[in-house]
């Protein structure tokens, strides 16, 4: 079985940034990732047999992820691409028996299950960086199972990695600023986008915007041209809107929407309808801890965002002897601050390993704090805006799927909670609500607010759903190799 010094899962900004400091540093590592091309989803790559010209470099995030590209290339790192961890185990080394549940007192590293088009089934590592990003919060309202509804993320691969158009008359809609990009980006393919919304508030977080921006170039400039080419494309911005309903039989043929308050709660005379066959929304992201909690990661609950995030320390360590984490599995910050996160990993795996000494690595993570610092005020910008509205939850109604895996409505898991569920555990075992291919990660945050709105019990008592192996489908013959 192949061996490395540290595995890295994920190969976006954080996991790349972590892999060139590892290599420069001596290690031996493998970069582990489900694109084909790295980069993640913020340098997403077009096919290269889609790409008419080569791509331009004086762009600046062409130009950092060339860049970023060309460091991995030097250091002769090795790639997995096209490759999903379904599963990671730890090598034991004996264990003491009554106690810590059965988990090892020591474990030599840990063995990673693999499924992908290289020779590699399974690897061994001493440690683990978990970059694995976060992915589009699902937004549930009547008719959103229905065909032409997706995430503004989708759209975004359809767009960037298959040169494909998800529609041709498109509402976006949702909070958090991918919201911009994906309008501009859909108006500049030649869809037509009718409108964006933002659940948001104008003025959510703009007192912070000053500090936040000050000397940010680059952000700013991105953010300008969004803006202007939905002012140049006429597609109206509406701050305090969101989606109401999807109307049609077989397909998206139109939407309702509407003012909301500062709560989410829908303003029922502002309806408007409007004929789309397309519907992109996702109220912020997710943050994938599917394996964190694979590993028994202890987590953290973060009230404004309504999520859990992986517990770690300034070194990126877990609270699992020799995890890592970088990226936006700790927290929705960007690019930027993942590969912060990403060198911070990257040098204090490098003093474990004995590469660096403890104040190498310390006096290397120091000049790293301005940057932090810097991140951490647009990470509390962002959470300003992409704050939970509980009054959202309130257009759904009985008929709504909520676990579109099992064909759960709203109405059966109210009645689950009548029926005594008091917990997202109770809920799973009278419905089969998140025992489906995504095991809740797209269910879950909607069925634990039906339950706390039900139960008067805060959102983060009643409970998570289980993520058990394979993480993924799989081929069965990769279970029994």
């Amino acid at each position: 079985m192949k061996q490395v010094d540290v595995a890295i899962i994920g190969g976006g900004p954080a996991g790349m940034t972590a892999a060139i400091e590892l290599a420069a540093g001596g290690a031996k590592l493998s970069v582990i990732d489900a694109y084909p091309q790295l980069g993640g989803h913020y340098f997403k790559q077009s096919p290269k047999e889609l790409m008419q010209q080569e791509a331009d470099v004086t762009d600046g995030r062409q130009a950092e992820y060339r860049s970023l590209v060309n460091a991995v290339d030097k250091k002769n790192i090795e790639i997995l691409s096209d490759t999903a961890v379904w599963s990671i185990f730890l090598n034991e080394e004996g264990t003491i028996e009554g106690q810590n549940n059965g988990r090892p007192d020591k474990a030599t590293g840990f063995t990673l299950h693999l499924q992908g088009p290289h020779d590699v089934a399974s690897l061994q590592a001493r440690y683990l960086l978990l970059a694995p990003g976060a992915y589009d919060r699902p937004m549930a309202f009547p008719g959103w199972h229905l065909p032409g509804v997706i995430t503004p993320g989708g759209a975004q691969m359809l767009l960037k990695g298959y040169g494909i158009l998800p529609g041709k008359r498109v509402l976006v809609a949702g909070s958090g600023p991918l919201l911009l990009a994906v309008g501009a980006g859909l108006a500049e393919a030649g869809a037509e986008v009718v409108a964006v919304l933002d659940a948001a508030s104008m003025w959510d977080g703009a007192f912070k915007i000053p500090a936040v921006f000050w000397g940010q170039k680059e952000r700013v400039k991105d953010a300008w041209k969004y803006w202007s080419t939905l002012k140049r494309k006429q597609i109206p911005l509406l701050f305090g809107h969101a989606i109401f309903r999807a109307l049609g039989e077989d397909a998206v043929t139109a939407a309702v929407y509407g003012r909301v308050d500062a709560q989410g709660r829908p303003i029922k005379q502002s309806e408007m309808v409007v004929e789309v066959d397309t519907i992109c929304v996702a109220l912020g992201f997710l943050p994938n801890l599917a394996l964190t909690r694979h590993l028994e990661c202890e987590h953290t609950y973060n009230a404004t965002l309504d999520t859990f995030y992986p517990r770690y320390a300034d070194t990126m360590e877990t609270t699992v002897p020799n995890v890592f984490v970088a990226g936006d599995v700790t927290g929705v910050g960007g690019k930027d601050m993942s590969k912060l996160q990403g060198r911070a990993a990257g040098l204090s795996i490098l003093g474990k390993l004995g590469y660096l000494s403890g104040e190498q690595v310390k006096s290397r993570l120091q000049p790293l704090q301005t940057g932090f610092q810097r991140e951490e005020r647009f990470i509390r910008m962002l959470q300003d805006r992409l704050q939970a509205r509980p009054g959202l939850f309130e257009v759904i109604d009985d008929d709504t799927f909520i676990c579109s895996c099992e064909m759960v409505t709203a109405g059966r898991i109210k009645a689950a909670i009548d029926d005594g569920a008091q917990d997202i555990r109770g809920v799973k075992l009278r419905t089969r609500c998140g025992m489906g291919a995504c095991q809740g990660r797209y269910c879950e945050s909607n069925v634990a607010h039906l339950i706390s709105q039900a139960t008067n019990r805060p959102r983060e008592t009643v409970g998570t759903m289980s993520i058990r192996p394979p993480l993924i489908p799989i081929l069965a013959g990769n279970i029994l190799e």
